[in-house]
């Protein structure tokens, strides 16, 4: 029997009789797919990692922090007055997934606003009131034990608000900052800082308010058909700009009748109420510490419909003005109490009183002609005082 030829140059080739071929090409094609699905299972069983490509179930460790400062008092503002105490609480919170073992500090201020009170809770390692900073060594250190993943360390810093803040109010800030931070294995976190800002005021804001006759008199007593006009005058006697101001006139409208329009113009009439929107649009600037405005109202007496006094107010109020900070200025108000009455008249004849009993009994002839009588109305003393607080109000002859 002839030996089958073997030839490797282009593979494995087998020089075999026909049916040798056949038989040993099935055998051979076993084999290979035999090998084949050895080595799947293997793979399967023993993945091999690839060396530039990084296990997905690993988790990567990282050192990180977080700061949040927030504002404890006083509550619900951002505007802070001279003598105030200020109080913030600064939360640092280890943000990474390993543990941090130190933990530098720094807090800092506007000085302008605001004075940093010793000791923090827990204590600072120093403080410099002229540059604004207050700072901790280690918080580690202080808190008595390093920070763990997701834990955090609060500190609480109390300032008060210096008196004669310069132009009366100015605007301020307070900084956290985490910087240089580490874990144990000398990892260093990302800085981290947290900031709140502020306004800062000599005082709060606060406006003065004084209603009067638009012309000096000491008659209250307002005689139907005459002219009448009130003043209402408003100072800003606080520390910082006044941007919105409602005024609002109530009056008697049984006594008296508006005349449109006012100056400033109103921006309504309502029955006996006027208004004015905001003082400041009205002027077209906002009211500056120590400025005022002036509003004039006209109106004409037309009471009352009886013969007797009828006493009534003029009342002016600002309520829910607003500085710039938009902090609400207190309510204020004034009023002008007066009376309203029919003018007086002389009517009849001027008589001699023959006898003395102040009645008017006297015979014929006893009337008194050419006599020139004055009428004047008391202010209220029961005191006569011609040319002086009582006020001529009719002469006839």
């Amino acid at each position: 029997m002839r030996k089958p030829d073997v030839s490797l140059s282009r593979g494995l080739f087998l020089n075999l009789p026909r049916r040798t071929q056949r038989v040993s090409f099935t055998v051979l094609t076993l084999v290979l797919v035999f090998s084949m699905l050895l080595s799947q299972a293997a793979f399967a069983a023993h993945p091999v990692e690839d060396a530039g490509r990084p296990d997905a179930s690993a988790q990567p460790t990282a050192a990180g922090v977080t700061v949040t400062k927030t504002l404890v008092s006083p509550a619900g503002r951002n505007v802070f007055y001279s003598g105030e105490q200020v109080v913030f609480d600064i939360q640092v919170r280890n943000s990474g997934t390993t543990t941090l073992s130190f933990i530098p500090q720094e807090d800092l201020f506007s000085t302008a606003c605001l004075q940093f009170l010793p000791k923090a809770s827990p204590p600072e390692s120093s403080y410099d009131n002229l540059l604004g900073q207050v700072l901790w060594t280690d918080l580690t250190l202080v808190n008595g034990s390093p920070l763990a993943p997701g834990a955090s360390f609060t500190t609480r810093v109390t300032f008060v608000v210096p008196a004669n803040i310069p132009g009366g109010s100015q605007s301020g800030f307070n900084t956290a900052i985490v910087a240089g931070a580490k874990d144990a294995g000398g990892a260093t976190a990302p800085t981290a800082s947290s900031t709140v800002n502020f306004y800062c005021a000599n005082e709060p804001p606060v406006l003065a308010l004084d209603k009067s006759f638009g012309a000096p008199r000491t008659n209250t007593v307002l005689l139907t058909g005459e002219p009448i006009s009130f003043t209402i005058s408003m100072t800003n006697t606080g520390a910082t700009r006044l941007d919105y101001i409602p005024l609002t006139d109530l009056f008697d409208d049984s006594c008296l009748s508006f005349v449109p329009k006012a100056s400033p113009p109103e921006s309504g009439v309502t029955g006996n109420i006027i208004t004015w929107g905001d003082l400041t649009a009205s002027y077209g600037r906002e009211l500056l510490p120590g400025q005022s405005f002036t509003t004039t109202l006209n109106f004409t007496v037309t009471g009352p419909v009886t013969d007797t006094l009828h006493a009534s107010e003029n009342l002016a109020i600002v309520d829910g003005a607003l500085d710039r900070y938009g902090v609400t200025v207190p309510t204020v108000q004034d009023s002008v109490l007066y009376s309203c009455a029919a003018p007086a008249s002389i009517g009849d004849y001027l008589w001699q009183d023959i006898n003395g009993n102040g009645l008017q009994d006297e015979p014929a002839g006893s009337g008194l002609n050419g006599v020139t009588v004055r009428l004047y109305q008391d202010d209220g003393d029961g005191i006569f005082e011609p040319g002086g607080d009582d006020v001529l109000v009719e002469t006839q002859v």
